[in-house]
């Protein structure tokens, strides 16, 4: 009697063990998962709990929404193959960077999509080059994306800045 219930408890300890290993591979697998594949994961948001909920509403408290970039924020790495340039569209004027050898067809513009402003900015930009007679594609993604995408390169058109007007 006292084997059978040393057996029952051994078993009973066994499986939850392999229940508790068995939920920790599932959770480090789906972390590593959603690292590895998902563009927006933050660590630190998944460590501390921060949700999107609080990014996107801490969003909307900021009223001021600057943007500007220099060649240094993208850190090109053959800084021949892009041209600074300044386009005027309708009342403004941007500085763009473009690659030298810009195709004839299709311009791909990378844009920050939780910036309202600098997604509008883009827009204008893109409408000006298919008012050229270009086809333009947007690509829309977090500043960090953007920024990473910009430095490896995948962009035809990149929108560094806003120049004052007098």
């Amino acid at each position: 009697m006292r084997i059978l219930i040393s057996m029952k408890n051994q078993l009973k300890r066994r499986v939850i063990i392999l229940f508790v290993s068995f939920l920790l591979v599932t959770g480090i697998s789906i972390f590593l998962n959603k690292a590895s594949f998902d563009p927006n994961f933050s660590v630190m948001d998944a460590v501390t709990g921060a949700t999107k909920r609080s990014h996107h509403n801490s969003s909307k408290a900021d009223t001021i929404t600057t943007w500007g970039y220099s060649e240094d924020d993208i850190v090109l790495q053959d800084e021949t193959a892009y041209i600074e340039k300044n386009i005027e569209v309708k009342n403004d004027s941007y500085v763009v960077l473009k690659k030298a050898d810009q195709p004839k067809d299709t311009l791909v513009i990378l844009s920050d999509k939780d910036n309202s402003d600098y997604t509008k900015a883009v827009r204008q930009v893109a409408a000006y080059y298919e008012d050229l007679g270009y086809l333009v594609e947007i690509r829309e993604y977090s500043e960090t994306m953007m920024l990473s995408l910009a430095h490896a390169g995948h962009f035809d058109l990149f929108l560094l800045r806003k120049e004052e007007t007098e």
